[in-house]
């Protein structure tokens, strides 16, 4: 594996198309897999959005680590 630095260098190399590609695929992937744990952990999946926000992920990982567990959903 490349040292970190040129891992950029590479996805640099791309066409521009390419690299947005990879990153569009990057962020979809972290949406639908915090959003697969916030929905098992008995929260709502939107919350996954929460996490592509610098600096705000692991604040509310912690909250949701350090919180009231299981969360049940409201009787309708």
């Amino acid at each position: 594996m490349p040292p970190y630095l040129q891992q950029f260098e590479l996805l640099g190399a791309l066409p521009d198309w390419a690299a947005y590609l990879i990153v569009a695929a990057l962020i979809g992937w972290t949406l639908c897999m915090f959003g697969v744990v916030a929905g098992k952990a008995g929260r709502s999946p939107v919350w996954g959005l929460a996490f592509v926000v610098p600096y705000v992920g692991l604040p509310l990982l912690w909250w949701w680590a350090l919180g009231r567990w299981p969360v049940r959903a409201p009787r309708s």
